[in-house]
């Protein structure tokens, strides 16, 4: 049975949970677990911000979203970022 749901780089260098049936709670809740949206934003929001910050040289580029939801929807720094890179020139 799912205790929690985890987020890990790309290179599985970095992880961190993004949401826990056992908490901590922070008023943030999907179902039965505790979404840690700080953790998720400290997590998320810089690679975000690189490739916001990254320029494309003119090239095209691609991004990969898998599985945005209610937790994530819960960080409006994540929103941000991602409809300004869904707007980028080159998204």
């Amino acid at each position: 049975q799912r205790e929690a749901f985890d987020m890990v780089s790309l290179r599985g260098e970095e992880r961190g949970t993004l949401a826990s049936v056992h908490g901590p709670s922070t008023g943030k809740k999907v179902g039965k677990y505790h979404v840690q949206v700080e953790d998720f934003e400290r997590f998320a929001l810089p690679i975000l911000d690189a490739a916001l910050s990254d320029g494309s040289g003119g090239k095209p580029r691609a991004f990969v979203f898998d599985e945005i939801g209610k937790m994530e929807l819960y960080s409006v720094g994540f929103v941000d970022r991602v409809r300004r890179l869904l707007t980028s020139n080159d998204g």
